[in-house]
C-alpha cells in the first residue's frame, strides 16, 4: 500500500501550444491526470469549464 493512496486537488498548469493542439484541447478545458504505474501517466479530457 502506498503512503499516498489518493490525492485530489485543483492544479493549474501551462502546457505547450503544440501539446494542446495534439490533444485537441480548447481554452478553459479540463484534463484529468491518472498515474497508472510508476512509468505511465494517462490524460483524460473532462470537457469545457
Amino acid at each position: 500500500m502506498s503512503i499516498i493512496s489518493k490525492v485530489k486537488s485543483n492544479l493549474i498548469l501551462r502546457i505547450p501550444k503544440e501539446v494542446g493542439e495534439a490533444l485537441d484541447l480548447h481554452k478553459g478545458e479540463e484534463i484529468e491526470l491518472e498515474l497508472k504505474d510508476m512509468d505511465k501517466i494517462v490524460l483524460h479530457t473532462k470537457g469545457t469549464a
